[in-house]
């Protein structure tokens, strides 16, 4: 976030269970980590909000989600206890609760040009989550090969659709400045 601040952007936040709207004027989203299995039916309680962000991804507007981000993006979390829960439906795969905890460091290659770098760049970071990814659609298309770490399947991660990026990979702005610059130039193409 400092980062983003710091090479031009003006960041707004927002909450997923409290706001009802994103906020006005906004040009991409970033959700980041957290731990969204903590608060399954509050998320879902806020279908007006998960309906505004599936509406916004559908309009085009970049959005880069970093795990539990990427698990809010599918169609459902269900917990450790079996219990599922509606999330946004921008990804159409369900999120599984497990009770494998996997925590890896990251390395990445970009297999073609994403939101955040050029096809052939290398991503380092980790992977922290107890849950998997199943139910995915066969034609999903994935923006990086995990030269280290697992993914979100076969050792892909990246997931793109309309104009997100999502991934289980969590990754630094700091490791290479191009992110950050990358990241707000295509949010200055996009507007709500």
């Amino acid at each position: 976030i400092n980062l983003l601040e710091a090479y031009g952007a003006e960041v707004k936040r927002f909450s997923p269970i409290h706001d009802k709207e994103l906020p006005a004027d906004i040009d991409g989203l970033y959700i980041g980590g957290g731990f969204p299995e903590m608060l399954p039916k509050e998320l879902e309680a806020n279908k007006h909000l998960r309906e505004v962000i599936k509406k916004t991804a559908e309009e085009g507007i970049p959005i880069y989600a970093e795990c539990a981000g990427l698990m809010y993006l599918t169609d459902s979390i269900t917990d450790f206890n079996g219990n599922s829960y509606d999330m946004v439906g921008v990804l159409n795969g369900k999120t599984l609760m497990t009770q494998k905890t996997l925590v890896t460091y990251s390395l990445a290659k970009a297999t073609r040009d994403t939101l955040l770098c050029r096809a052939g760049s290398q991503l380092k970071g980790h992977e922290f989550h107890n849950s998997v990814i199943t139910n995915i659609p066969s034609d999903a298309e994935f923006a990086y090969t995990m030269k280290m770490g697992e993914g979100i399947k076969d050792k892909k991660d990246g997931w793109m659709q309309y104009n997100v990026l999502a991934s289980f990979m969590h990754i630094h702005f700091a490791q290479n400045p191009k992110i950050v610059k990358t990241f707000i130039a295509n949010c200055k193409k996009h507007k709500i």
